[in-house]
């Protein structure tokens, strides 16, 4: 009877509170953060005006003349290279770009920042591809807001046949390391 009795009132108990209305969140948040890995550098100066150049006499910049801005928000790495060939602005006496040799001149750079391709400021032992080539590393891992500092130097053509004054483009580019 005793067991009657208690079937019942479970019954009945059953019947007033209805399995659905058990106490538990039917829903729940995810808070999502993001923060954006964007790369953003500047150099300075934006020029090296070498003046005049004597044949097979190397023109370097001083150690740690440029100075790069890096306001990336992450650490990146900075790659070097020639972006535009040597070239005359007004005609066709325009140099090479290669291992000096006749009208044949090319460039170098180093930086001191000891986390490069380079092994250090003045050394100028990264190679700089011509325009067909590709990007070298200059910097690897340069943490953010710091400003790195490098130097170019020019390998003179050993002879020239020509007057005319020659500009190239050294582009440098960063990606997050």
């Amino acid at each position: 009877m005793k067991r009657l009795v208690i079937s019942v009132v479970l019954a009945v108990a059953l019947v007033i509170v209805p399995a659905s209305g058990v106490l538990a969140a039917t829903t729940d948040t995810v808070t999502v953060t993001a923060s954006p890995s964007y790369v953003e550098i500047a150099n300075a100066p934006d020029t090296w005006a070498i003046g005049a150049v004597t044949a097979g006499v190397d023109d370097q910049t001083a150690n740690d003349f440029f100075t790069i801005t890096n306001g990336s928000g992450v650490a990146i790495d900075i790659t070097i290279q020639v972006t535009t060939d040597w070239a005359f602005t007004s005609g066709s006496n325009s140099w090479t770009y290669g291992a000096p040799g006749a009208d044949t001149g090319q460039l170098k750079a180093s930086s001191g920042e000891g986390n490069g391709a380079s092994g250090g400021s003045g050394l100028f032992d990264i190679t700089l591809e011509g325009q067909a080539g590709s990007a070298v590393l200059l910097i690897n891992a340069c943490p953010t807001i710091t400003s790195p500092q490098w130097e170019l130097q020019l390998d003179a053509p050993s002879s020239f046949t020509h007057g005319d004054p020659q500009d190239c483009t050294v582009t440098l580019s960063a990606a997050p390391d």
